[in-house]
C-alpha cells in the first residue's frame, strides 16, 4: 500500500501554488485537470472530481480530501506534476531550485520541534502548532 508521504505533498503544494494565482476559480482549477487528463492518456482513468479536489485541497480547501486514498492521491500527484513541471519547462538551475525548496519543505514538516506543515497548502509556509 502507497503511503503519502510529506515529500509527494510538499512537492505537489509548491507546483500547484506556483500555478495558480490568489484570485483562482473552482473553474480554473476544473479547466487545468480537464487539460491535465486529455495530455496524458494513462490517466484518463483517474477520477476527475477527485483530482479537482486534491488541486483545491493543496490551495486550500483541505477537507476536500479527507476520504481521498493515499494511493489514488499519489497517482494523481505525479500525473499534476509531470504537467505542471512540463508546462513550467524549468531551467535546470529553477529545477534545482524547485526540489531544494521540496527538500527544505519536508524537513520542516518531519522535524521533531513541533514546527510541522499543518496540511498541503500549509506545507509551503510551514506554522508551528502547539
Amino acid at each position: 500500500m502507497a503511503r503519502w508521504q510529506p515529500g509527494h505533498r510538499c512537492g505537489f503544494a509548491i507546483a500547484v501554488n506556483e500555478r495558480f494565482a490568489a484570485g483562482h476559480s473552482p473553474t480554473d482549477v476544473a479547466r487545468f485537470v480537464a487539460e491535465t487528463l486529455s495530455q496524458f492518456s494513462d490517466a484518463q482513468s483517474l477520477p476527475t472530481m477527485e483530482m479537482e479536489e486534491l488541486a483545491r485541497a493543496a490551495l486550500g480547501e483541505a477537507t476536500l480530501i479527507e476520504n481521498l486514498k493515499p494511493e489514488t492521491a499519489l497517482q494523481m500527484q505525479i500525473v499534476f506534476l509531470g504537467k505542471l513541471l512540463q508546462d513550467r519547462d524549468h531551467s535546470e538551475a529553477q529545477l534545482e531550485e524547485f526540489i531544494t525548496d521540496v527538500e527544505r519543505t519536508a524537513a520542516d514538516y518531519l522535524q521533531p520541534t513541533g514546527q510541522r506543515a499543518a496540511f498541503i497548502s500549509d506545507s509551503v509556509r510551514p506554522t508551528t502548532q502547539t
